[in-house]
């Protein structure tokens, strides 16, 4: 699920360098005041962190097992659960009709849920500022089982891990549906239609 290059980090490397930097850093300060070297003004954090993580969507890290209850709570409705990552180029095309969707069904036992692939570091990063982007208004959540795999053989046997992919519970909260792929909103709508229907 996660970006292939970014689960596996070369530790040894990345020691190496923090070391480096840091003893490069110790000079510098301890020079700095001889040199007239005055220190520049903080740069603001792109990530969104201290105040300005407020007007961020929030986002909340989540175990398949806590994500269950929430189905089992919400009994009653039709929901989509929809897992993407902020690296995925079809999982971005295919939330906006997703969104959509949820306008469209206001008002009718139909709820969305949006499930980030994405690592936990990137939480405040990338996936707020990404729901941000699409103006997502609403809570989001974050996988954060004890593994990929935990999380994946939670959801579907059906499901390899690919992304986007959709799974849609009917109003029992019986998995219905395991879309693996990227879809478009009247496919969605149609699938929607048919279990409220039901």
């Amino acid at each position: 699920m996660r970006k292939a290059g970014f689960r596996f980090k070369d530790t040894i490397t990345g020691r190496t360098r923090r070391g480096f930097g840091f003893l490069i850093f110790v000079l510098m300060m301890v020079a700095a005041p001889a040199w007239g070297i005055r220190a520049a003004p903080a740069e603001p954090d792109p990530g969104g962190s201290r105040a300005g993580r407020r007007d961020l969507p929030r986002v909340d890290k989540i175990r398949v097992a806590d994500l269950k209850e929430i189905l089992r709570k919400d009994s009653g409705k039709v929901i989509l659960v929809n897992a993407w990552a902020t690296w995925c180029k079809p999982c971005q095309d295919e939330i906006p009709g997703i969104l959509r969707l949820r306008k469209a069904f206001r008002g009718k036992p139909f709820r969305l849920i949006l499930l980030s692939a994405d690592d936990a570091d990137d939480l405040n990063k990338k996936v707020r500022p990404m729901l941000k982007k699409f103006k997502v208004d609403f809570q989001s959540y974050l996988m954060n089982d004890k593994s990929d795999q935990a999380f994946i053989s939670g959801m579907s046997s059906e499901w390899n891990g690919a992304l986007p992919t959709s799974f849609l519970y009917d109003r029992t909260g019986k998995l219905k549906a395991t879309l693996v792929g990227e879809r478009n909103y009247r496919q969605f709508e149609d699938e929607v239609t048919k279990l409220l229907e039901n």
